[in-house]
């Protein structure tokens, strides 16, 4: 993909899947914000649509793609749900332990772009929330889907385990802020618990930006012979009709 994408200059296909999260996306943003100015009160289900409302209208129009309403009502629904358990202290620092009490105060920052100057690279990246509870940081990647099954889903999470790691070091290295865990919060899923937790572990930080420091390694060489392991990244990837991984076996 990285051959294709920045090295020949492909344009990516953009689907309503692609629309859908980034629009669940920025409206939960417009929530942080409004948290983050101590103006929790205008955090309403009136608000939360119409700071829905204006993202589609911007998105729809600069990406040249349309959700149906029903979608767009869906996307609403997943926001509203994570205010809900924000609103009744069952959301994200809590851990269960405080409900009834909203929970805020507990964001630090969202969307933060982190960078980090390596020797050969540099390591960019966006982190959807920072929350704090006194000394420990916690990172939060939001997905706009269902809460895939643990086991047969491992591949795909050990993916976000590691994505999240690579946050985990960037915040790091530019806060001087030690991160205590890392959550998964999926917004699709209404009946179980949406947030998958990972501890931090530095040796398996330092395992994933080694395996950065490989891969950039073969870019640089213009090295691009290793295929994906996953037929699911496969079947999702935009160049599947030339590699024709898909149909092999």
């Amino acid at each position: 993909q990285y051959k294709f994408f920045k090295e020949l200059g492909f344009t990516r296909v953009r689907t309503g899947a692609t629309l859908f999260g980034t629009l669940v996306h920025e409206t939960i943003e417009d929530v942080h914000r409004a948290a983050m100015r101590h103006e929790e009160f205008n955090i309403t289900p009136e608000n939360v649509r119409q700071w829905l409302d204006t993202n589609y209208s911007t998105l729809s129009k600069r990406e040249h793609s349309y959700l149906g309403e029903k979608q767009i009502d869906a996307a609403y629904a997943q926001v509203l749900r994570y205010v809900n358990r924000m609103e009744t202290g069952v959301g994200l620092m809590s851990g269960g332990e405080r409900q009834g009490a909203a929970l805020w105060q507990h964001i630090q920052d969202a969307e933060v772009d982190v960078s980090l100057v390596k020797p050969d690279y540099i390591l960019q990246g966006t982190v959807d929330l920072i929350s704090t509870d006194g000394d420990n940081v916690e990172i939060v990647d939001f997905k706009s889907e269902k809460k895939p099954e643990l086991l047969m889903e491992s591949n795909s999470l050990n993916r976000y385990k590691r994505q999240l790691e690579v946050y985990a070091h960037l915040v790091e290295e530019k806060t001087g802020k030690k991160v205590n865990r890392m959550h998964l919060y999926y917004t699709g899923e209404e009946k179980e618990e949406p947030i998958i937790t990972f501890e931090k572990s530095k040796d398996s930080i330092d395992t994933t930006i080694k395996e950065f420091d490989e891969v950039v390694e073969k870019i640089q060489n213009h090295d691009f012979s290793q295929e994906a392991e996953n037929k699911k990244l496969c079947r999702e990837c935009d160049m599947r009709y030339y590699c024709g991984k898909v149909k092999k076996n």
